[in-house]
């Protein structure tokens, strides 16, 4: 998954050229020019704009395409699909940067803001940012990359999104433990990666969609609350009797279950509510240690100040 961010900046072009391409964050051949050489880019896209008269204004757009570290890319295909991601703007001349530095991959591109073929500034409405979006994630998909979503609420989800997390939460409701999960969802079709090195979980539909766990809109979902949901032994625990409306007939099959899902479960403003109660891990091996349990309808949420996945994870292009 990529995500691709334009990004707003009073710095000059030479300067940003110079930091994008230091020597501690890259390498000669992780960076690369479209009609232009990255040497003299500062030059030339000065060249450009006082043969065409457009001297004035925005000089430059800084474009960053971060990728998810779940996604098995390396430094020489990121830099690949950071140059197609040059090409979709033709006209416009641009430097490409693969960084190493960060957990995760990213490309720095830096365009200048006027076109050599026609001088015309560089623009594009929010409809076009879009479809810019898209294009990264074709490219992504077809190297087997995760596809990027839009922010959004899940009241404008796709039916595939809806059915996955309904799948998900009635898999959870039947597993007393990760594995039995991971299993119950496989028979459906669903690919669930859940590795103790990534803050989410990943699930891939039947279809070949990818989501996150934290884009399903639930916290009984969040990798961290379904880790503490199973240590308390899942759906015989402490939450069994709020998490699990239904139980399964002896010998039932997990297929059977999924006639129930849309009965179970709607809207989750509708059907489902819990109170949010924020907990450091000292605090949670402490009411272990007393033996207190979370109340029903709570929900345990673990502080994590980790935030690099979601500050750098994706597509982003500002402006």
């Amino acid at each position: 998954m990529a995500i691709c961010k334009f990004l707003s900046s009073k710095a000059s072009v030479k300067g940003t050229l110079e930091y994008i391409t230091k020597r501690e964050k890259t390498e000669a051949k992780l960076i690369g020019g479209k009609d232009c050489v990255p040497e003299n880019a500062s030059e030339e896209f000065e060249a450009i704009k006082r043969m065409l008269g457009k001297t004035g204004g925005r000089q430059y757009y800084h474009i960053i395409q971060s990728f998810s570290p779940d996604d098995p890319v390396d430094f020489e295909t990121a830099h690949a699909l950071g140059m197609k991601l040059a090409a979709y703007f033709p006209g416009f001349q641009c430097v490409v940067a693969t960084h190493k530095d960060k957990k995760h991959i990213h490309n720095h591109l830096i365009m200048n803001s006027v076109s050599f073929e026609n001088g015309r500034m560089f623009h594009q409405t929010a409809a076009e940012l879009e479809q810019v979006k898209e294009y990264v994630n074709r490219l992504c998909m077809e190297h087997g990359f995760s596809a990027t979503e839009a922010k959004a609420s899940h009241r404008g989800w796709p039916e595939w999104k809806k059915k996955l997390r309904q799948m998900a939460i009635c898999a959870m409701k039947h597993s007393h433990d990760r594995q039995e999960f991971i299993r119950l969802m496989a028979t459906q079709g669903y690919k669930v990666k859940w590795e103790d090195k990534y803050k989410y979980i990943t699930f891939t539909t039947p279809e070949g969609n990818v989501c996150r766990s934290g884009k399903l809109f639930d916290e009984r979902l969040l990798k961290e609350n379904l880790e503490r949901y199973f240590e308390q032994g899942g759906c015989y625990g402490f939450a069994a009797r709020d998490y699990q409306e239904y139980r399964a007939e002896p010998g039932e099959s997990f297929g059977g279950l999924s006639r129930l899902l849309d009965g179970l479960f709607g809207e989750p403003e509708q059907h489902y509510h819990q109170e949010h109660i924020h907990h450091s891990e000292k605090e949670l091996e402490k009411m272990a240690a007393l033996g207190l349990k979370a109340s029903p309808g709570e929900t345990i949420t673990v502080d994590d100040e980790d935030e690099e996945y979601e500050q750098y994870h994706g597509f982003t292009l500002t402006m």
